[in-house]
């Protein structure tokens, strides 16, 4: 049997170990070098809401060397003295752009739970015909699955509650139809349009990124 003042240093020892193995981890190896560039903002300008390229070590060494757009300040947007911040930007957009008028072909899509997802198509992006409204994108059901065509395919996804009506997503749509890409906007479910099937809206929080992955698996 051991003794008492025995089992107290053991346990005492027990602690101290326990103690030092959560306290002093194991300093982590990097396989390679941290991606830096000029754009590349840490924590302290992310609280100031200062522009930039907010990413973990990670991403920036897999992502930032290719994406050269991202990596000097003479590729990023400046904006006019009188849109000077993020609600100033969404008042405009909303209101007083004009974008090109939109002809889609809409695919719905059926998901595992009974949902439906609208997939729209770009099939004619006319920037002669511009709309600052909703009636700038007008609807033709598909008859048949989209054919490729060997063009890189685009899939945009619109802002909270919005659609491929929204004037930012069709000026986005028709920029890249103009430089060779085919383009679809992915409306999820009870926004733009697209018919409700079940108990689940959408919802940022709970089940749209399955419904992307839906989606992405059809087009594919």
């Amino acid at each position: 049997m051991v003794p008492p003042a025995q089992r107290c240093v053991r346990a005492a020892y027990a602690v101290a170990t326990a103690a030092a193995i959560v306290t002093t981890p194991r300093a982590p190896t990097r396989a390679q070098p941290t991606t830096n560039v000029p754009t590349r903002r840490d924590a302290a300008a992310f609280a100031d809401h200062r522009a930039g390229v907010y990413c973990g070590d990670a991403a920036a060494d897999r992502y930032l060397p290719k994406l050269p757009g991202l990596n000097d300040w003479s590729r990023w947007h400046s904006s006019p003295s009188y849109l000077t911040n993020g609600h100033a930007h969404t008042i405009f957009a909303a209101k007083l752009r004009w974008t090109a008028s939109i002809d889609y072909e809409r695919h719905l899509i059926k998901t595992d739970d009974g949902g439906t997802l609208a997939l729209d198509v770009v099939a004619c992006a006319d920037a002669a015909r511009p709309s600052r409204t909703a009636a700038g994108a007008t609807y033709a059901t598909a008859s048949d699955e989209p054919v490729p065509d060997g063009r890189p395919f685009l899939l945009l996804l619109s802002g909270l509650g919005g659609g491929s009506q929204d004037t930012y997503v069709r000026a986005q749509a028709a920029a890249a139809d103009a430089r060779g890409w085919r383009v679809a906007v992915l409306n999820m479910r009870s926004c733009g349009g697209s018919p409700v099937t079940s108990p689940r809206f959408f919802s940022a929080r709970r089940g749209s990124t399955d419904d992307v992955r839906a989606a992405a698996a059809w087009i594919r």
